[in-house]
């Protein structure tokens, strides 16, 4: 053992430089894996927190009727109870399930409600606190419950409740919110009668073919790369050590011990380098992510899958890299060609390094490139991110007792801000059988006609179902001359009476504000109270956009620093490569030094060797990326011949000092 002590201390750098190689590429590889499965995780709780924990919604009618499917391909069973309930003569819902978490809320305060409990929503804080009781009637009946807790929720389009209860009963429930078994149900799926979450299911499946196909090439790709590095440095560095292996051969150790100490020695090393490697990578992006939580929910994350298929893909690279530089490469190929005058082909048969390291800097220029063009897209759709309102809202309204109070409401918390507010029962109008705009307004007691002169107006009124109601023919009171349409203006009086009358009727209508304060100003339209069937969705447009742009700085700076640490690692993998290529045919330089070549010429040898092979990468690229801009490539071949005479020139100083 003092002999292999003292080997291992006269050639430290060899152990450093093969250390140093297989560690740089276990992090880029482990890299891959965090990226996208931290990426993923991302998507999978952003569909969580804003449309459920759930694949699949079904009626219970729809659920029943599919048994024979939804039984073999459905499990995670949670129900749904919509029960009316009136609070202070405003029309809320309570909701029973047995599972609370299939739902987009987030608990803020308290606990999660059991029998007699309810939750309340964050609106009623102020009236309300965790252990209070409040009375809530149905029919003639009344029930007190007791606040175990307060909530939010982000998606108001998809809840619109204002309480939630719990129970275990199965009984009288309306929907089935369920989780699919495994990613073969998805085409089983029938062709009606479910709803499909479908941004959960997308992330949670993979379902993003374009996007897996991405991940896949760069994983195949990257793990090519990866090879040539450790198998040219593991070669050059066995090759280095024939002599202690002689020197052991020697002293009495024979040739099955010598192999089964190099299988131990180098599979404990590969083993005790891979653990701190991914090791070490988990830990820097695991900083880097906790950083971008400032801003986003970002966490560390890889799958179980993905840990085994790095372990295997490193386990493979081992196996096949000590295998073959076990093995001397023969070159029958071009030993047949009797040329040695020429460079490309000396080179290709004794310049095993150079070519690999010439191969290395093609497969960094490329990711390089694509990953620029990455930065690029991203750049171009910050600068798209456009929106034409700061907060825009659109509404259904079917409960014509809410509607008054709605349009009241509305009014007042929007008559501080700039804004449009349009809305218009479900109707047609039409003059002679020509179909005319309608608009409801306050600004007229009576029905004015615009750009006509006809003195009545025939008008349809419809339910939500699309069902006709009834027809009526209204007295046109004035006429006035405004744009090109013809447009019937309603008075705000008529749409009410019409209301009372007929209560199937709804409204519908959009809203548009402008306004430094978006954020603050959707709170006070979510706070509107709507009965369940109702619609009102209100988008921050101005807050969307800035979460979007947040997304993509965040998107940028994770393949700028992936980039950062590609371009860095094959800098020092191409210069060990090119300082190990130059060293092993150091003998045949001295020679040529010997019979009279300076090491001048030696060195400009050397560099038009380098530069030749430079060129034809750069044209390799430019074949593969057709759409690469001019100045990149520019930038990438300068880069490139600055390198290749810096590392020759520390390459000549190093062994020539």
């Amino acid at each position: 053992m003092n002999i292999v002590k003292k080997y291992r201390s006269r050639n430290k750098k060899s152990y450093v430089l093969l250390f140093s190689i297989l560690f740089l590429c276990i992090f880029l590889l482990t890299s891959l894996f965090v990226v996208k499965d931290s990426y993923d995780l991302y998507r999978i709780n952003a569909a969580k927190s804003f449309y459920g924990d759930y694949d699949v919604k079904y009626t219970t009618f729809a659920y029943t009727q599919n048994k024979e499917y939804t039984d073999t391909y459905l499990d995670s069973l949670s129900y749904e109870t919509p029960m009316p309930y009136v609070y202070k003569g405003t029309f809320d819902s309570l909701v029973s399930t047995t599972d609370f978490s299939v739902y987009p809320i987030r608990l803020i305060e308290g606990e999660y409600p059991k029998s007699n409990e309810v939750l309340i929503h964050k609106k009623y804080r102020n009236k309300y606190k965790v252990q209070d009781t409040i009375k809530l009637y149905s029919d003639q009946k009344s029930k007190e419950y007791t606040i175990s807790g307060v909530y939010e929720n982000l998606n108001n389009q998809l809840v619109n409740y204002s309480f939630y209860t719990a129970t275990n009963s199965k009984k009288d429930a309306m929907y089935v919110y369920a989780n699919l078994k495994d990613k073969s149900a998805i085409a089983t799926l029938p062709v009606q009668d479910y709803e499909l979450n479908s941004d959960m299911v997308v992330a949670k499946y993979h379902l993003n073919v374009e996007y897996e196909n991405i991940f896949k090439f760069l994983i195949l790709f990257m793990s090519v790369c990866c090879f040539l590095f450790v198998y040219s440095v593991l070669s050059v560095h066995l090759k280095k050590k024939q002599a202690f292996y002689d020197q052991l051969y020697i002293l009495g150790m024979n040739k099955k011990k010598i192999r089964l100490y190099m299988i131990k020695e180098y599979t404990l090393l590969f083993a005790l380098i891979e653990c701190m490697g991914i090791g070490f990578t988990l830990l820097l992006w695991g900083l880097f992510l906790k950083w971008i939580q400032m801003n986003l929910p970002f966490s560390l994350h890889i799958s179980k899958y993905h840990l085994c298929i790095l372990l295997l893909i490193l386990f493979v690279q081992y196996i096949f890299a000590f295998g073959l530089s076990l093995v001397r490469p023969k070159h029958y190929f071009f030993r047949k060609l009797h040329i040695s005058n020429l460079s490309l082909i000396e080179t290709m048969r004794n310049g095993n390094g150079l070519f690999i390291a010439l191969i290395v800097a093609m497969s960094s220029m490329f990711i390089c490139v694509s990953m620029q063009s990455l930065t690029s897209w991203i750049q171009t759709n910050q600068q798209e991110v456009q929106y034409e309102h700061d907060v825009s809202a659109t509404f259904n309204i079917f409960d014509h007792t809410l509607i008054p109070e709605f349009i009241e409401e509305s009014k007042e918390i929007l008559k501080s801000y700039e804004h449009e507010f349009n809305y218009n029962i479900q109707c047609d109008a039409n003059i002679n059988n020509e179909q005319i705009e309608t608009k409801i307004t306050d600004e007229y007691n009576d029905f004015v006609l615009s750009n006509s002169y006809e003195d009545n107006v025939r008008l349809h009124l419809y339910k939500q179902s699309g069902e006709l109601i009834d027809v009526l023919d209204i007295p046109v009171e004035e006429h006035i001359n405004s744009g090109d349409n013809k447009v019937l203006y309603i008075p705000e009086s008529k749409v009410m009476e019409w209301l009372n009358t007929y209560p199937d009727t709804f409204i519908t209508g959009d809203l548009w504000v402008n306004t430094k304060q978006s954020s603050l100003l959707k709170k006070k339209l979510d706070h509107i109270q709507l009965s369940r069937r109702d619609d009102f969705y209100v988008v921050d447009n101005k807050t969307d956009a800035k979460n979007l742009v947040e997304i993509m700085n965040m998107c940028q700076k994770i393949v700028q620093f992936y980039q950062f640490v590609l371009m860095i690692t094959s800098i020092v993998i191409v210069y060990m490569q090119l300082y190990q290529c130059f060293y092993s045919h150091k003998n045949e330089y001295d020679l040529l030094h010997t019979i009279g070549m300076s090491y001048k010429k030696i060195r400009r040898m050397y560099i038009v060797k380098l530069l030749a092979f430079i060129i034809i990468l750069d044209v390799i690229v430019l074949l593969i990326l057709r759409t690469i801009q001019i100045e990149v490539l520019v930038l990438y071949l300068i880069g490139s011949l600055i390198l290749c005479t810096l590392f020759t020139e520390l390459i000549f100083f190093r062994i020539y000092k």
